[in-house]
């Protein structure tokens, strides 16, 4: 008969009777902490830009807001690229890598995203904005006035889902509209 394993398990029963209470005590279960989410003022929830049911996927809209609002554009820019890739396209997505592209000195992208969230919504005045304003900078005065007049004949109709104004609900309402309309015709009056 092999008493091995026994001779074993009681030299190690008597080496654990030697060690100090404190190292042999059975292990309490941690509490469990849970950290409630700090409590954001009224209005920056971002309601607005969690419109997709995957929690995950809004939250990288938010995130890359955020990364533009703190001057990070190529990570803004990064971020909108990830959800377009993932198929989540909508014009305030679109509209984001656009502007990020801008803030970031790439022209090139900056149009594309914009022509894009003009197509998704052809009232996103923010997008024929920027786009005006990209098109002055590269010297394409014609396809400028083509986006400026657009802006200056459009009526408002309904607040605007645009990340860009992540302090405000993001959301551009008239005041906005009326703001960006006036922009739209004092260049088309200084041409």
């Amino acid at each position: 008969m092999n008493t091995a394993p026994a001779c074993a398990m009681l030299l190690l029963i008597a080496a654990m009777a030697a060690l100090p209470s404190c190292i042999t005590a059975p292990l309490e279960e941690p509490a469990i902490q849970v950290t409630p989410e700090p409590s954001r003022p009224f209005g920056l929830d971002h309601p607005n830009l969690r419109r997709f049911p995957d929690h995950a996927i809004n939250q990288i809209i938010i995130t890359a807001w955020e990364h533009y609002k703190k001057g990070n554009f190529e990570s803004a820019a990064l971020d909108f690229e990830r959800l377009l890739r993932k198929s989540y396209v909508d014009d305030d997505i679109l509209f984001g890598a656009g502007i990020s592209w801008h803030r970031h000195a790439n022209p090139a992208k900056a149009l594309a995203y914009c022509s894009g969230a003009i197509e998704k919504n052809p009232a996103h005045f923010e997008a024929l904005l920027l786009r005006a304003e990209i098109q002055r900078s590269l010297g394409r005065d014609e396809k400028a006035r083509t986006d400026l007049e657009k802006i200056a004949s459009m009526e408002f109709v309904k607040d605007l889902v645009c990340g860009l104004y992540f302090d405000e609900n993001d959301l551009a309402g008239r005041a906005v509209f009326d703001s960006r309309k006036a922009r739209a015709k004092a260049l088309l009056a200084g041409e």
